[in-house]
């Protein structure tokens, strides 16, 4: 049984790969009580519980199971590189029907054990009769969690994302999108045309013209997990190697990036092999009109060269800017997926 969404061409070329700060935040809380978790999360685990000590979540708690569902409007698909901040916003904006809805969806959800739903039924119910109410106080519990857990932590998480987001957009630019999309997670594939994952039950639609985001996560364990329409599409997937990143050093700041600035080091990091514009876009986060406007300068300084293939522009280190890499003790990113 599986998944399936069918791809027009202009779907290919709208994938693409984004963290999601708010995904994170509800993956991570999710995990704080999923059985096993302390294998794989013991360092977190202590970290949130220790911050977590009087912060009132139990309105949210009642919607963020350790398995099932979980409701959509709570991890909206991330348009580019968004911000937390701006992710909540969209929660803030979500139809008070639209949210009630999904909410008692929960009731009938297979996924969830009896006892979670008993345990937890006076707070959704009150979600769902008083949607009005009940949304902002998700909302603001949401972002109490977020500032308590994750943001003291969510500049290490988030180089490590942009650690999988660039080998996998690296991949794509070299071995072609189906190579991508068939790299990310073992029970997903492509045929051409069609994405498949594997899944317990059997749904087919399409992408709409509207692209797939495709979202990698430390927290969703061994999940992938898919967001159907009439929600914009999204495709979360465990990051490679997840499991260890607990148990990794953090690595040192990156000289260069002190003196280019994040982005700029970024891109010089990243054409040490030829890399088309939109490709550094989503490595660096940024929106293609940015990065030229980096490359230019890199350029002017003689570190990249910019030739046309076709409608691309590709861009390459010259040697000055190999030289400067080969000065720079810490490079933004290793050859390895962390």
């Amino acid at each position: 049984m599986a998944i399936t969404y069918e791809a027009s061409a202009t779907d290919v070329a709208r994938v693409r790969l984004t963290p999601s700060p708010i995904g994170e935040a509800v993956f991570s809380l999710r995990a704080l009580t999923r059985p096993g978790a302390a294998s794989q999360f013991g360092p977190f685990l202590e970290h949130a519980r220790g911050r977590l000590k009087g912060v009132d979540l139990r309105v949210l708690r009642s919607l963020v199971p350790s398995t099932g569902y979980v409701p959509d409007v709570l991890t909206p698909s991330p348009r580019f590189a968004p911000s937390f901040r701006t992710q909540l916003e969209e929660v803030r904006a979500t139809p008070a029907e639209e949210f009630a809805a999904q909410v008692d969806w929960m009731e009938r959800d297979p996924g969830t054990t009896r006892e979670w739903k008993a345990r937890t039924a006076t707070a959704r119910t009150f979600a769902v009769q008083h949607p009005e109410q009940a949304l902002p106080v998700v909302a603001d519990q949401l972002e109490s969690y977020w500032r308590a857990v994750l943001e003291p932590i969510w500049g290490r998480l988030d180089h490590s994302l942009s650690h999988d987001i660039r080998d996998r957009t690296l991949l794509a630019e070299r071995g072609g999108t189906a190579a991508m999309l068939s790299s990310v997670n073992e029970r997903v594939s492509w045929d051409g045309t069609t994405l498949s994952v594997r899944s317990t039950y059997d749904f087919s639609t399409t992408m709409g013209g509207a692209g797939i985001a495709f979202v990698p996560s430390v927290f969703s364990q061994s999940e992938v997990l898919t967001m159907l329409p009439p929600l914009e599409p999204m495709l979360v997937y465990p990051r490679t190697l997840a499991r260890d990143f607990w148990s990794e050093e953090p690595e040192d700041p990156d000289p260069l990036s002190n003196l280019l600035g994040r982005v700029r080091a970024t891109i010089l990091h990243s054409v040490r092999s030829p890399v088309t514009t939109g490709a550094l876009a989503s490595i660096a986060g940024v929106t293609p009109g940015a990065v030229s406007q980096h490359i230019a300068v890199l350029r002017d300084c003689g570190l990249v060269t910019t030739d046309r293939r076709g409608r691309n522009s590709v861009h390459s280190l010259t040697r000055a800017g190999e030289d400067l890499l080969g000065a720079s003790a810490a490079p933004v990113f290793s050859r390895r997926i962390l």
